[in-house]
């Protein structure tokens, strides 16, 4: 089993995931699985139990003033869920402030982040639309994930 970089863009219902080997080859990249629209976490912890994950990059996310106090919420909620599974499933986690990981590539907007995507991951053909922006995301911060355990 190769081992693998994970990383995660989080949301409550629009969160992507992606898994990539260290030569950034693409094993999985896909949106959250959802039950009754919400994050079906279960079958994503069966998901990651079937890969030898290394390291997990997860977006260092903040409520935003404009969000509603129910939408903050759910992000917290899906956010921290996201982090007690991978520590419960010993990953180590890695946090990318979006600024920051978005400036080392010099991204600013979701048009930029789909096509950065698909500069980096060219065999990767499943980034057609704008919503598909949080795919390329999970994609950007594996492939920067992967970038830090070389050095």
């Amino acid at each position: 089993m190769d081992k693998v970089v994970l990383s995660i863009d989080p949301g409550s219902v629009s969160a992507a995931f992606s898994i990539i080997t260290l030569n950034q080859e693409v094993i999985r990249c896909s949106d959250m699985p959802l039950k009754n629209n919400r994050i079906d976490y279960e079958t994503f912890i069966n998901t990651l139990s079937q890969y030898e994950i290394i390291k997990a990059a997860i977006e260092d996310v903040h409520a935003a003033p404009q969000q509603g106090v129910s939408s903050t919420f759910a992000f917290g909620y899906a956010s921290g869920a996201f982090y007690g599974i991978l520590m419960a499933l010993h990953i180590p986690i890695q946090k990318l402030r979006p600024s920051v990981w978005k400036g080392m590539l010099n991204i600013s907007s979701k048009e930029d982040s789909l096509k950065k995507a698909k500069e980096l991951f060219p065999n990767y053909t499943d980034l057609k639309l704008k919503k598909d922006h949080n795919r390329a995301e999970s994609l950007l911060m594996a492939y920067l994930a992967c970038k830090t355990i070389a050095q």
